[in-house]
């Protein structure tokens, strides 16, 4: 969490619930987007001063709005360095470790209902790849609309030899392929709990 909320915050200055609703809309397969542990992420670079916030009033509303500090740069860079891991711990799958205890009719009640969650997972990352497109094409427009949200220097004005343009599309590229890889895991995912299922159903051996 506290990556997601550095970078979306490297790419403007926004309140928790903005930040939540573009989790909610381009991270859901990689992060939760509780508001708790949106809270207890900020609070905790709040105290790391990682990032800092200003407060306005608009509509009668109190506002507060978030920026990253230097601190929070260097914590954001380091974080993004550091070799990836391997997790894939979901804790439903101990649900279907267990399934044998049950007999085969619950079993595959239990193997339908989780295949109709990864169809609805999927087509949420469908209707997130239609909205996106697969451009990472931007023009000027759209950096004038970055320098109106906040987005950093690293982003405005790169010291790496690249242009603005250059960057965005760069980081565009690996936020695009996230999507795509996404959709392929759940993609696996169904095929592979569907030719179980089928399996089971027809009393044949189960795919290994």
């Amino acid at each position: 969490m506290d990556t997601n909320i550095l970078g979306l915050l490297m790419i403007g200055n926004w309140t928790i619930y903005e930040m939540r609703k573009m989790i909610e809309t381009n991270f859901t397969s990689i992060s939760s987007s509780s508001l708790g542990s949106m809270q207890t992420a900020i609070k905790k670079l709040l105290e790391m001063e990682c990032i800092t916030f200003s407060e306005h009033v608009e509509n009668g509303v109190n506002k507060k709005v978030y920026s990253i500090t230097t601190a929070g740069k260097r914590k954001f860079f380091s974080n993004i360095s550091a070799p990836m891991k391997y997790k894939e711990k979901n804790m439903e799958l101990n649900k279907f470790f267990f399934l044998g205890f049950l007999e085969k009719e619950a079993q595959i009640t239990s193997l339908d209902s989780y295949i109709k969650e990864l169809y609805q997972e999927l087509a949420m990352l469908q209707k997130i790849q239609e909205s996106v497109g697969d451009s990472t094409q931007f023009d000027e427009e759209y950096l004038v609309m970055l320098q109106q949200y906040g987005a950093e220097p690293e982003i405005l004005n790169p010291d790496n030899g690249k242009t603005p343009l250059e960057v965005i599309e760069q980081i565009a590229q690996y936020q695009l392929a996230t999507l795509h890889l996404g959709l392929a895991k759940i993609k696996f995912e169904i095929s592979w709990f569907e030719e179980f299922r089928e399996s089971l159903h027809n009393n044949k051996e189960v795919p290994q």
